[in-house]
C-alpha cells in the first residue's frame, strides 16, 4: 500500500457508499432560492438515543450505519420530489426543511469520527443565511 493507492481507494469508496453531494445540492438549492430555513438544534433525540446505544456499545459501525441511513434516505427523497424543478417557495421549504434538518442532526453525530467535517456542516447549517457548501469529500 502506499498513500496515493489509500487515498483513492478511500475516495472512490466514499463517493460510492455515501450520498456525497446531498449537502452541496441541499444548500445550493437553499440559497439559489434565497430560502429561509427554520431548524431546531436540538431536534433528532430519537436518532440520537439510537446512535449513542450503538457508541455505548462500542457498535460503531452499526452507529455509522445510522447515519449513513439517514443520510440515503435524504438523498433519495431530495432524487425523488427533484425540487430544482419547483418553483413555489413555500413547497421548496416543505421538502428541504426537513432534509436539511436531518443533516444538522447527522453532523453532530459525526463530531466523534469526522471532527472537521462536523463543525463544516454544523456552522454552515446553523448561520444566519445557508450559502451552497462545496463537496466535502471532492474527487482526487
Amino acid at each position: 500500500f502506499n498513500d496515493t493507492a489509500t487515498t483513492e481507494i478511500y475516495t472512490l469508496s466514499l463517493h460510492d457508499a455515501l450520498p456525497i453531494y446531498l449537502l452541496a445540492r441541499t444548500t445550493n438549492l437553499i440559497e439559489k432560492n434565497n430560502l429561509e430555513i427554520s431548524l431546531n438544534k436540538k431536534n433528532g433525540s430519537s436518532l440520537k438515543r439510537e446512535f449513542d446505544t450503538k457508541m455505548q456499545n462500542y457498535q460503531f459501525d452499526q452507529a455509522l450505519k445510522i447515519i449513513w441511513n439517514k443520510l440515503r434516505k435524504a438523498d433519495a427523497t431530495i432524487t425523488k420530489t427533484q425540487p430544482w424543478t419547483i418553483r413555489d417557495r413555500k413547497e421548496l421549504i416543505k421538502i428541504l426543511e426537513p432534509i436539511v434538518q436531518d443533516i444538522l442532526n447527522v453532523a453532530g453525530l459525526l463530531q466523534p469520527f469526522m471532527p472537521l467535517i462536523s463543525e463544516k456542516i454544523i456552522k454552515n447549517l446553523t448561520a444566519k443565511k445557508i450559502i451552497k457548501t462545496k463537496p466535502l469529500f471532492p474527487r482526487i
